[in-house]
């Protein structure tokens, strides 16, 4: 027998999930308008029962005189003036044979009837709705009152309700079933990417300590080469895992209490972290203006060590990353500046979703989390490209205070 894959086992078990959810809801749904529509039928057939025997003439039973509101059981009105419209109205002999009847009137059903002259009212329903009503006492019946309330269009209209529920259900199933299979594929292209991505450092790592176990081990300007070299890929891979953990613990965490944090210090150290990552390529910091905010450092210090490390990355060697600190009012613009080959323009936004595949040698893992740490504290990171080359990251924060010399 085949096992499924991970995909199409997760696709399947959100189908199952869908499908008994929504089958469950909108057959709730069906069954409570059912009741509310036949129920509405029989009070009004009912209703019409009681006030036409409340019309019928009992023939001073009871030493009561005829009043002149009251009607023979043959007046022609029980059955149409006195009716609402679309109700059928029989007026019966205790027998079951009829005085006059509506045209289309149904009949009177034997056991039905029965009731009706034990217990004075009786109902049931069917395709018609029937209440049956009864002119005068127990012991002396002068007539039954049967008045059938059509279903035809309260049917019709469950019929249709069940039918788009029985698509849409379908629908559902299909769709969640595409989606969830989606995502399962993106998920799997996540780990596979970052997987890859944290394949480069190992290797770097593994390669050099071999070196260090052999030839290089003996010289100490190849030990001191093999040993930065150590460091920097232990930094990469440790980086890559914090962002994975990250990502993981994101929607199940609560945040971390925020507390008044200096914007240009943090500006500072994450420079300073990350610079170790590509030796080679320096990073200017052009201008830093004091800034004051609450939040939490260490979320803010990922956030720029993150877009630092995608500048460093994708700028060639020899090449400058520039970071501004620019305060203005209460808000706060930190622009990080490369010299890579930018991007392309209609996927600006997209390199901020999780798992974007399209930047060069990344899993894009790092973007998505500036976004969210950005987020998280108020503000935003926007993407542009430099008209001379290369491509803009400017993360926008509250202050708490204005910043001194501000307008």
């Amino acid at each position: 027998m085949t096992r499924l894959g991970i995909r199409a086992r997760f696709a399947l078990l959100t189908a199952v999930l869908v499908l008994v959810i929504s089958a469950l809801v909108g057959a709730g749904g069906y069954l409570t308008l059912r009741h509310a529509l036949l129920s509405r039928a029989q009070r009004e057939a009912d209703g019409q029962a009681r006030q036409l025997v409340a019309l019928v003439d009992v023939g001073g039973e009871g030493g009561d005189r005829q009043q002149a509101n009251q009607v023979d059981v043959n007046d022609p009105s029980l059955t149409g003036g006195f009716t609402r419209a679309g109700l059928l109205v029989s007026v019966l002999r205790p027998d079951g044979s009829r005085f006059q009847a509506s045209s289309g009137a149904p009949r009177l059903p034997p056991d039905l009837r029965a009731r009706c002259v034990r217990a004075g009212r009786a109902q049931r329903t069917g395709y018609v709705a029937l209440a049956c009503a009864r002119v005068g006492s127990a012991a002396r019946p002068a007539a039954l009152v049967l008045v059938g309330a059509p279903l035809g269009d309260a049917r019709n209209a469950l019929a249709q309700l069940a039918r788009a529920l029985v698509l849409g259900v379908a629908a559902g199933t299909i769709l969640a079933a595409a989606l969830s299979r989606a995502v399962a594929q993106r998920q799997r292209r996540l780990m596979a990417d970052a997987s890859h991505e944290l394949r480069t450092p190992l290797a770097a790592i593994q390669a050099h300590v071999d070196l260090l176990r052999g030839w290089a081990g003996e010289r100490p300007a190849d030990r001191e080469d093999a040993l930065a070299a150590l460091d920097q890929a232990s930094r990469t891979a440790g980086r890559l895992g914090s962002d994975l953990l990250y990502l993981a613990q994101i929607d199940r965490v609560p945040l971390k209490p925020r507390l008044p944090a200096q914007l240009d210090q943090v500006v500072v150290e994450a420079v300073r972290e990350a610079q170790t990552l590509r030796p080679d390529v320096g990073v200017r910091i052009s201008r830093l203006d004091e800034a004051r905010l609450v939040g939490d450092e260490l979320a803010l210090r990922r956030l720029l060590v993150n877009l630092l490390a995608n500048a460093l990355r994708v700028s060639p060697a020899d090449g400058e990353v520039t970071v501004v600190l620019a305060a203005h009012a209460r808000a706060a613009m930190v622009t990080v500046s490369d010299d890579g080959p930018g991007v392309a323009p209609d996927h600006l936004e997209r390199i901020f979703e999780r798992a974007y595949t399209m930047l060069p040698c990344g899993s894009g893992l790092g973007l998505a989390i500036a976004r969210d740490v950005a987020r998280r504290h108020g503000g935003d990171v926007r993407a542009a490209n430099r008209p001379s080359g290369g491509a803009t990251f400017t993360v926008e924060l509250p202050l708490t205070e204005p910043a001194s010399g501000s307008p």
